[in-house]
Formats: C-alpha cells, structure tokens, sequence
C-alpha cells in the first residue's frame, strides 16, 4: 500500500483523494467478494465499455478500492433504467454520460479555450487532468505526456500499477465475481456535496466518496 498510496499526489475532478483500508463495514478487496450475477451479456460488454468503465473508477475513486464496486453497480442500475424506460443506450455511453472525469466535453478544446480566456486555472487543470484520464486505455500503461503534466513527480510505473490493477477489477466484475457491496446506492459524489432534491444518503462503509439513493417519486420521472 506504500507505493501505491503515492497516487494520492495525482487528484482528480477537485476532490482530494482519500486512502480507504478495508473495514467490516464495506467490501474490502473487491476481488475477494462472492461471485455475483453477470451484469450484461458479452455483446454489450466490449472494450469500449470496459475502458469507460476502468477511467471512470480511477477518476472517481482512484486507490479507494472500496468505492470501485459501488460506482461500478450504481452505473449498470443507471444503464438499465435506460433499457427499462426504452431508451436504450450503450453501458460505454452512460458511463461517459454521467461520470464527470470521462464527459468528453469537459476535456473539449473549447472547454479549454474558455478556461484560458477566462483566467479560470483552476478549471485549466481540472480539464488536464480529465484528458489523462479520457487518454487511459485498458493493457495499455498510463499516457506519459499527460501525466507528467498533472502530476510531475508521481513515478509513472507506480500509476501503470494502479492502472493494472484496476483493469483487473473491472475484467472481473464484467465475469460477475465482485459482489454489488452497496445496493441502495444509486448516485455518487464528492464529500461535502449538498444532496439534491429527492435524493437520501445510502451508507456504504468506508469510502471516499458519499452515496444516494433517488426517492421513488424522482425515479418515476427517470431519474436513476
């Protein structure tokens, strides 16, 4: 865990990055979980959507393993709403379309342009650091260029590590070995976030990030 705590230098979407041992109350090594049900059959489950996946967890989470299980659940309940409401739409497209470190217009070169003429620098990193993120491609290690851009002092090897290790986590979720570790969990966000309307804090043990649940009225409007 030493080495790899050291990723907690590289920070995105704003929120900084909480180490998480694993407790009683939540997963704790994700691959260790009772294999669950297979989430989706082998033609959705392409390599766009295992890449979209992997990058949304280490913009979302990075080393807090016990969030990885979590979002990746929430995000199939998110995909199958879509299916039920008949409005299909690919697993890959609803990760991009919900998680913020893999939205491709928010790493747009237009995006840039306005942070730039507006002096915004903070919003300049972020937009970096969503470009590392957005670059990341799964049996591939970690783009070089955009790391030493965030994050000039992290050992790449240790990132490509990380990377790895989370590759595996998602090919083994996509098998149906990682349990569903927070069920009511439907949405996610930083700590410190204000809930929005219609949502209820789900507790999921020890994360870095806190949870929802949408209330049932929400839900019927589409909302999960």
């Amino acid at each position: 865990m030493g080495i790899i705590n050291a990723l907690i230098l590289v920070t995105f979407v704003g929120v900084g990055a909480q180490s998480s041992r694993p407790t009683s109350e939540s997963l704790g090594n994700p691959l260790d979980a009772s294999r669950g049900n297979i989430p989706m059959s082998p033609a959705e489950w392409t390599p766009e959507a295992r890449t979209a996946l992997a990058a949304c967890l280490w913009g979302e989470a990075q080393v807090n393993r016990n969030d990885w299980p979590i979002i990746a659940w929430a995000l199939l309940r998110r995909w199958r709403a879509y299916q039920d409401m008949g409005r299909p739409r690919s697993f890959a497209w609803v990760v991009r379309a919900y998680s913020a470190p893999v939205k491709p217009r928010l790493a747009s070169e237009a995006r840039m342009r306005e942070a730039r003429a507006a002096g915004n620098q903070n919003e300049i990193r972020l937009i970096h650091k969503r470009r590392f993120v957005q670059a990341l491609r799964i049996g591939i290690p970690v783009p070089r260029r955009e790391l030493r851009r965030i994050a000039p002092g992290v050992n790449p090897k240790v990132s490509d590590r990380m990377w790895a290790e989370i590759g595996t986590f998602v090919e083994a979720w996509g098998r149906g070995e990682i349990a569903d570790s927070c069920p009511a969990a439907e949405h996610w966000d930083h700590p410190g976030a204000v809930a929005r309307a219609g949502m209820v804090r789900v507790r999921c043990g020890r994360t870095r990030n806190i949870y929802y649940r949408w209330t049932r009225r929400v839900r019927t409007m589409g909302n999960r």
